[in-house]
């Protein structure tokens, strides 16, 4: 963590919203509410989620930030 912390880190953190056809909005809102602008605080830029394959039947998400 403390690299990510320094200019030039990053972080990415991975999660499983839900299974397919089902899809955790409560946690992406809250994601997007509270995580993303305390990153930005951080110093934290391009904060994103990207959404990734459906894994045995489960959305993998990732949340990708960079330190400038």
């Amino acid at each position: 963590m403390y690299r990510a912390l320094r200019p030039g880190g990053r972080f990415v953190l991975t999660y499983c919203d839900g299974k397919a056809g089902e899809e955790g909005e409560e946690l992406h809102e809250r994601i997007e509410r509270e995580f993303i602008p305390l990153a930005n605080k951080m110093g934290f830029e391009s904060v994103i989620l990207k959404r990734g394959p459906v894994i045995r039947s489960f959305h993998t998400v990732a949340l990708v930030g960079y330190k400038g």
